[in-house]
């Protein structure tokens, strides 16, 4: 399952928490702004409906129509007066004496017992919703005198409602907007320093033990980075010991290897008359000690490997060439098993490498294929350019490899099978000296194999 950037994983969960809470914040801000508004909106109808019931104390019935119809013009609100009996007395929009009794309206109701009566209905009369509010008019005594009504289309309402709420979605889209911007930051701020110390993993598990972290923008993570910084100088002083070490050691090795090898092929000449065990014994001694001998030179090649590694020469040169001298080195190992070696590379295919280095490794990767290929096969050399690269492929059509061992292959002294390696002749250091002949060069090498149907070890280089 391939795994997501901790970046989008963190991204669409501060987006998905930013909408739902800018969803709700609207939700809430936009029914308490509505409460609000009918509220007020109730309130100003009451006073409206109080004012006009002031203004009627001082007119006859006979001209309340009148009235009604005066003030309903002049304050665009739709005015009525009913007598206790449910009369129309008045009324801005309509005739009273067309309209009917209004003494079952729950808001007249309300009034004409001294309440002050509020509904929201669609009225008979005009055709259209209206929200109502009554209230009682008074005499001297107490006694309800008129039932004073005040009413707004709900079309007026809504269109105010509507503006609220288009104001309401564009701020909080412009706040979605402008929080989905800070998420992105905010979540930069979270992996990119992460990023920065993961490269800094990666250059060291590639012993580049002189690349450092930068300092970090928060506490914790600033002390990781400082922890790890200080684990890259003690594992590079333990890797300059180490190399110190394996360099120092293998050249006191070389000369008593050497002498050890040059008396034993001197008693295996043929001036020695030797019974077969001692034969035999001294055979064993001159194949183990040329073993050892190709150790200490792997070893050796290594530690200049490790101590130039970044520095090494390189000059432009024409890869057909390399790849050529590498294939004659191989030819005799190829022969004795019947192995041919096909070569494809443009010959135009230029690159600045260090050109005995590269031969070296490529001669390391066509030795272990036809090593590990079944006489009459055939070791394929392939060279080709593309976005800036350049791959070189060697396969063979041997044993293969289980793919538990692929990620170990170019560990010093790694071998898939132990046994067959050691009777072949390997040191056990072939692929750990190609890796860093590539390391050199800046490049990366993968392999990919199928047990049993053969593998490929691919050269990734970049064209300077």
């Amino acid at each position: 399952m391939k795994k997501r950037p901790l970046f989008w994983v963190l991204l669409p969960s501060y987006w998905i928490l930013t909408a739902v809470a800018i969803t709700a914040v609207s939700l809430y801000a936009f029914r308490s702004m509505s409460g609000i508004y009918f509220q007020s909106l109730e309130t100003d109808l009451v006073t409206r409906a109080r004012m006009l019931g002031e203004h009627a104390r001082e007119y006859d019935q006979s001209d309340l129509d009148t009235l009604c119809k005066k003030l309903g013009q002049t304050s665009n609100t739709r005015f009525t007066l009913v007598a206790p009996d449910g009369t129309v007395l008045g009324d801005s929009n309509q005739q009273p004496a067309a309209m009917e009794r209004h003494e079952n309206r729950p808001e007249i109701q309300v009034a004409l017992k001294g309440g002050t009566g509020n509904d929201t209905r669609h009225s008979q009369t005009l055709g259209k919703e209206m929200m109502y509010v009554a209230v009682p008019l008074k005499d001297g005594r107490g006694n309800v005198v008129y039932a004073v009504r005040a009413s707004l289309p709900m079309t007026v309402i809504d269109e105010t409602l509507k503006t609220m709420t288009i104001k309401i979605v564009i701020a909080a889209l412009l706040t979605g907007g402008l929080a989905m911007l800070i998420c992105i930051f905010a979540a930069k701020r979270i992996t990119a320093p992460l990023e920065s110390i993961n490269d800094a993993a990666r250059h060291f598990a590639r012993h580049d033990f002189k690349h450092r972290i930068p300092s970090q923008p928060n506490r914790e993570l600033d002390q990781l980075a400082e922890s790890l910084n200080e684990m890259a100088e003690q594992l590079s002083y333990l890797e300059t010991v180490r190399s110190d070490f394996v360099a120092n050691v293998s050249h006191e090795l070389k000369t008593p290897i050497t002498s050890i090898k040059g008396f034993v092929e001197t008693l295996l000449s043929g001036d020695w008359n030797h019974d077969p065990d001692v034969l035999r014994f001294l055979e064993i001694i001159n194949q183990q000690s040329g073993r050892l001998n190709a150790i200490i030179d792997d070893l050796l090649t290594l530690s200049r490997l490790e101590q130039k590694e970044g520095l090494v020469l390189k000059e432009p040169c024409g890869l057909a060439s390399v790849l050529d001298n590498a294939i004659t080195l191989c030819q005799l190992h190829a022969e004795k098993k019947n192995i041919a070696i096909a070569m494809d590379c443009p010959e135009e295919l230029t690159l600045t490498i260090n050109a005995p280095l590269i031969e070296q490794a490529l001669v390391n990767l066509i030795i272990n294929a036809v090593k590990y290929s079944e006489p009459d096969k055939t070791v394929q050399i392939l060279a080709k350019k593309q976005a800036g690269q350049v791959m070189i492929q060697v396969k063979d059509e041997g044993f293969g490899i289980e793919e538990k061992h692929l990620h170990r292959l170019f560990e010093r002294f790694y071998r898939v099978d132990t046994a067959r390696s050691r009777k072949l002749g390997g040191t056990g250091l072939g692929l750990s000296i190609v890796n860093h002949i590539v390391q050199a060069h800046h490049g990366t090498i993968r392999v990919e194999s199928t047990l049993g149907s053969g593998s490929t070890f691919t050269i990734v280089l970049t064209v300077a």
